[in-house]
């Protein structure tokens, strides 16, 4: 099949207005919204640079120990650094819908730990974070177990208790990752109930007169017409669909699959907002009808998955009309004591009823009263006539939904289409004092009498002049003018059709997110260019010191970081005209190229070590391997887990250097700068034997003293060396750090020869700062 052929499955405007006018769609919810998926995860990326700015959304720092295998195997994490959340949408059908939120690790350390039978805790792997390379802490909501809601006070709120799968991506085995997931887990589980939640939006307190206040919703995801076919150019495209239940309505029923629904956004546009027709017209005459008369409509249906075409006003209700005026009559005054009924009543006919078809919304009042007084004077000295007189009068409008002048949805009249009938008459011969006066009191009461009957119809179309979407859009977007409307239709339910985030992604910011070297500059842009851009940059919630500047170009000279005791820093650049706005998200590092893990061991039975690299520019890395074993790098992953592109992987080598531990070096070069970082592979090459650990720690600044034993006690005479990282240790086993250093961790070995019997020999990794493990 052709790639034209798949594209024109996407339902024009008028296709999809032709499905809505068989029956209702919104399968017994309020609201129905959908969003283009690309267009939605691309205005969800500028809300994620945009939650930097907010003390809200910081996260804690988390540091604590992770079991891995019970006595045997553990993870330590200190002072890890999680980046704000970023949502996103991923190809999923509506009976499995997806969603992923994303935390990078952007700074702290991680040190994996083991321990043999009778043996002490060993550092086995040392790792440091920075914007350049750390794992991802990916938690995958399934929207089909997850619902969302709307506090009291207007807090959107996802709850992640039920529905959710979280893997750390560090680590080579599935176990590791999904340990690494659990450990977050009950991180988060102890987290005040405000941080539990993935807290969308604020829509802030509301009064009565919102028209649709949301209150529960469920996302899904529903693929395109050809979003499964390679060749089809709408491979992978799709829509973010919200099923919403207003304040006061029920939860309704979630489509299974795509043979129960039209692919909701039409070709050219990105959102659809769909209000459903039961709910529309209860809540926006039947509640109306109420507020303003106390008198309750009753409809020709009452089933939330139908659609209603008419109602009307049954029982006694009426509005009165008692009116006095001073008419063009010398010293005259006219008094007028009446009732027009909305429904039948004693002496009097009438009807209020509704007619929903045909894409309008008419409303008709008509009714007849022959018993209103009329009192009437004509001097001052005249004291006064009553006469009978009768009413009759036939008023509909009629209305479209439609777009305002300001671009918002309303109720728009259509004014060819209104009847505007009234006639007061005398019941009986009229007084003869009111000979010559009787044409112009008569015209004068009519016409107050009939203002006062169209004024009752404005109660209908009043509330609705202009609809307000930020409560519904505001439920996935923080943005206040997320969508631009384009169109409105009212085949049965009300259907907008709109625009993504016009005023959000007029332009974007280019790079919209990158890292740079301390002391560097970076020119920025508007794309496509904008006219009259002004700059700003300011400082990232968690970060101090200085945050460099911006020229009026758009220039950004990043800081030196002279001085700053972290590692890297976090700003925030914004690029704005008159009308719209975007910002980008820059970290200052001190490193040109990362490598991780810093250090690890491995045997000849290792299984693939995972090996992740980053560069200041993002760009290709030169990868090279020192071995006296043939160890190799490999770019296929292991079976289970998940990793990163462009991440390498280490596999011991068959070979033998001829003593008890050899040193790999792996060594990733940046082409472009020459920078380079080398890790160090422990190869553990024979047998180990006795333990090795630490003794003292209660000694001077970066220092302990090490022991080694053959499970005889302390070994005395035992030659120390330290043959990878950093600082220095003596005869008597006191390893001294380096005061500036170089290296966040040294490999020490312990050899003790016994002639003619045997030779001894163990290590331990030390990481810098030091830390006693007990």
């Amino acid at each position: 099949m052709s790639d034209t052929s798949q594209s024109e499955r996407i339902p024009s405007e008028q296709q999809l207005v032709d499905w809505l006018k068989v029956k209702p769609r919104t399968f017994g919810w309020s609201a129905v919204l959908a969003y283009d998926r690309v267009r939605a995860n691309t205005l969800l990326l500028q809300e994620y640079i945009d939650r930097h700015s907010s003390e809200e959304d910081a996260f804690e720092h988390i540091s604590g120990e992770m079991v891995i295998s019970a006595g045997k195997h553990w993870s330590y994490f200190n002072d890890v650094v999680l980046d704000a959340p970023r949502l996103s949408f991923e190809r999923s059908t509506i009976s499995n819908s997806l969603a992923t939120l994303t935390l990078r690790i952007t700074g702290g350390s991680h040190m994996t730990v083991v321990q043999g039978a009778n043996g002490p805790r060993k550092v086995e792997r040392i790792d440091w974070y920075d914007p350049l390379q750390g794992p991802k802490l990916i938690v995958g909501i399934r929207l089909n177990d997850t619902d969302g809601s709307v506090s009291e006070d207007g807090r959107v709120k996802l709850n992640l208790a039920a529905g959710v799968d979280i893997r750390l991506t560090l680590g080579t085995s599935e176990n590791e990752q999904e340990e690494g997931g659990r450990f977050f887990q009950q991180i988060f589980d102890k987290w005040p109930e405000n941080k539990k939640v993935l807290v969308l939006n604020e829509l802030g307190q509301v009064d009565g007169a919102e028209f649709l206040n949301p209150d529960q919703f469920r996302l899904r995801g529903v693929p395109a017409p050809g979003a499964n076919v390679r060749r089809s150019s709408t491979y992978g495209d799709g829509a973010v669909t919200v099923f919403v239940s207003a304040v006061g309505s029920e939860v309704g029923l979630t489509p299974d699959n795509l043979t129960e629904m039209m692919f909701p956004v039409p070709k050219g546009r990105s959102s659809t907002v769909l209000i459903g027709n039961y709910y529309l017209v209860k809540n926006l005459i039947g509640a109306k009808c109420w507020d303003r008369f106390h008198a309750n409509m009753t409809f020709d249906n009452d089933n939330p998955l139908a659609a209603i075409k008419s109602g009307t006003i049954l029982g006694e209700h009426f509005t009165k009309v008692d009116g006095h005026w001073s008419p063009f009559v010398p010293f005259g005054a006219l008094h007028l004591f009446s009732d027009m009924p909305l429904s039948d009543s004693p002496g009097t006919t009438a009807n209020l009823a509704l007619d929903v078809s045909n894409g309008t919304i008419d409303i008709r009042w008509q009714g007849e009263n022959e018993g209103t007084n009329f009192w009437s004077k004509v001097t001052t000295s005249d004291p006064g006539t009553a006469t009978d007189v009768g009413m009759k009068w036939s008023y509909k409008r009629v209305y479209r939904f439609g777009l305002t002048d300001s671009g918002a949805l309303g109720l728009i009249e259509i004014a060819n289409d209104s009847v505007t009938d009234f006639e007061l008459y005398p019941m009986h011969e009229l007084d003869p004092v009111l000979d010559g006066w009787s044409d112009v009191m008569f015209y004068v009461c009519s016409t107050h009498i009939n203002n006062i009957g169209i004024d009752q119809l404005s109660w209908f179309v009043d509330p609705t002049a202009e609809f307000n979407m930020f409560r519904l859009h505001g439920l996935l977007f923080r943005s206040s003018a997320v969508v631009d409307l384009k169109a409105a239709h009212f085949p049965c339910d009300l259907v907008v059709f709109g625009d993504l985030g016009p005023s959000a992604t007029a332009f974007e910011l280019e790079p919209l997110e990158d890292v740079i070297g301390a002391g560097a500059s970076i020119a920025m842009k508007a794309v496509p260019p904008q006219a009259g851009l002004t700059w700003q940059v300011e400082g990232v919630t968690g970060f101090e010191g200085d945050i460099g500047s911006i020229s009026e170009t758009g220039v950004y000279q990043a800081p030196t970081m002279e001085g700053a005791y972290q590692r890297y820093t976090m700003v925030r650049i914004t690029g704005a005209t008159a009308t719209a706005s975007s910002s980008a998200l820059m970290r200052v590092v001190r490193s040109d190229v990362v490598l991780n893990p810093l250090v690890v061991t491995a045997s000849s039975t290792s299984g693939k070590i995972q090996m992740a690299a980053g560069s200041v520019d993002g760009g290709e890395l030169t990868w090279s391997l020192k071995s006296a074993t043939g160890a190799e790098l490999t770019e296929e992953p292991p079976e289970e887990g998940e990793y990163d592109d462009g991440e390498r992987f280490y596999v011991p080598g068959p070979g033998t250097s001829g003593k008890p531990f050899s040193v790999d070096e792996v060594t990733v070069v940046n082409p472009r700068s020459g920078a380079s970082h080398t890790s160090y592979v422990l190869r553990v090459e024979t047998g180990v034997s006795g333990k090795v650990y630490i003794a003292e720690s209660d000694l001077p600044a970066r220092k302990v003293r090490l022991e080694f034993d053959n499970n005889m006690g302390p070994i005395k005479n035992t030659v120390w060396t330290v043959i990878a990282g950093g600082g220095s240790v003596d005869d008597e086993g006191v390893f001294t750090a380096d005061e500036d250093p170089v290296h966040k961790f040294a490999i020490v070995t312990a050899y003790f020869l016994i002639e003619n019997v045997a030779e001894l020999t163990n290590f331990i990794i030390l990481p810098i700062p030091l830390v006693d493990l007990g």
